[in-house]
């Protein structure tokens, strides 16, 4: 079948390309046709939300178009429950929020998006967030989702500045992935080779995976993989990861400008295991990530593992003091247990340490030989010497390479600059 060009539905104008479009005739294209294709760099306008919640699957070629939205409005929702194992496919396509609106995707069912980027988003109530995914136990969330090349630049939900990170006002996530309920065919959540930037808020987070379920998602299909990500520009915390089977891979964490930032005295790179509702949390991973604080400045460069066991830590780089720390949440009673690292590097000011903390038992933290410690291992390992141990894991290196700065696609700014003025208007 060959693609339907979305201007045959401007109906207004004989489906001549003229540059307008109403924004209730292309979500009829949407609405009756399965393949689409868009001229190429167009500008689209809308203030209504844009619905794939048909009983088919999608496949949309952009060509390179902005979607342009304003208000407190969902850009675009994909909600195909009910209607089997669909799956929407779209490409090359910024959706920009103008410093307003409020989400950019929020996806029900499973989508395979390729450069398909998220900025400026700034509502004036709520939260926010540049994407979300909810997983059902249903055929329209079996299998792999895929989001490569989609990045997320600039979501920003503070609105009080009152220093709380209590209220929904500061809650902004450039990635919102959240479970509801565990799939019992395998399941896989990707976001891969992707900037997340500027995601400002007083409960701010560059990376939350959320299971609503109270399982932890662990032991189960369900797994998260976050693979050659570069995450910068984050206030409170860079990822929140409050489920099991996320492997954070070839990812890039560090701290720059904090100029957009309400606070400085709360910036956690990652806190990880049981909270929020998630329990029973096990098997996180992180491989060939570094993990790069700030040379100066306040700054509370953590990664906290709270309440949760089988954590696989290998060629990681832990630079300008980044701690690594273990905890126990008192409202998830599980203990830290099977914790391996391999081959990863500690530089000057990093330590491995733990507060408030119970441990399965003895040993249950296990330092690889090939680990490296500028300030030695008895001053990086701060842990009682009961709780680990140092073996030979001869753990191999990890395939592929860090990201680095600057990785995922390319500027949804240079893509706005070489847009051709089309409009389509709602």
């Amino acid at each position: 079948m060959s693609q339907v060009n979305m201007w045959t539905y401007d109906t207004a104008n004989g489906g001549n390309n003229n540059g307008i479009i109403e924004a209730n005739e292309m979500q009829s294209a949407i609405d009756n046709e399965s393949d689409l294709i868009v001229s190429p760099l167009t500008t689209i306008t809308t203030t209504v939300r844009i619905d794939l919640d048909q009983s088919f699957s999608h496949n949309i070629d952009w060509n390179g178009s902005i979607l342009s939205f304003t208000g407190n409005i969902i850009a675009l929702q994909v909600d195909k429950r009910g209607s089997g194992a669909t799956v929407t496919v779209m490409r090359d396509l910024t959706i920009d929020g103008n410093l307003s609106g409020q989400h950019g995707v929020k996806a029900y069912s499973k989508c395979e998006f390729y450069n398909v980027d998220v900025i400026d988003i700034k509502p004036t109530s709520d939260g926010a967030n540049g994407y979300q995914t909810l997983v059902y136990n249903e055929a329209s969330s079996y299998g792999n989702w895929v989001f490569e090349g989609c990045d997320v630049i600039g979501v920003s939900a503070e609105l009080t500045n009152n220093g709380s990170v209590a209220g929904s006002g500061g809650n902004a996530n450039g990635w919102l992935l959240q479970t509801e309920a565990i799939p019992t065919t395998q399941t896989t959540v990707t976001v891969r080779d992707s900037n997340i930037t500027n995601i400002y808020g007083e409960d701010a987070c560059s990376i939350f995976t959320h299971d609503r379920t109270a399982k932890g998602g662990a032991n189960t299909l369900l797994d998260y993989e976050i693979d050659n990500v570069t995450i910068t520009g984050w206030e409170r915390r860079a990822i929140k990861g409050f489920n099991g089977g996320i492997t954070y891979r070839n990812m890039t964490v560090y701290v720059d400008d904090v100029a957009n930032a309400t606070s400085t005295t709360e910036r956690i790179f990652m806190s990880l295991g049981s909270g929020s509702s998630s329990a029973e949390v096990y098997d996180l991973k992180m491989l060939n990530c570094d993990f790069i604080g700030r040379v100066s400045g306040a700054m509370d460069s953590r990664i906290i593992v709270a309440s949760c066991s089988g954590i696989e830590i290998s060629n990681c780089t832990f630079t300008n003091g980044v701690d690594l720390l273990f905890t126990y949440n008192g409202s998830y009673p599980y203990p830290i247990d099977n914790v391996s690292i391999c081959n990863t590097s500690f530089g000057t000011g990093s330590i491995i340490d733990d507060y408030s903390v119970t441990y399965a038992g003895n040993d249950v933290i296990t330092l690889d030989t090939d680990n490296s410690y500028a300030d030695g291992i008895g001053t990086t390992v701060k842990v009682s010497s009961a709780y680990w141990q140092q073996l030979d894991l001869s753990c191999p290196p990890e395939v592929g390479s860090s990201p680095g700065i600057g990785g995922g696609n390319s500027s949804p700014n240079a893509l706005k600059n070489e847009t051709s003025g089309m409009l389509i208007a709602n």
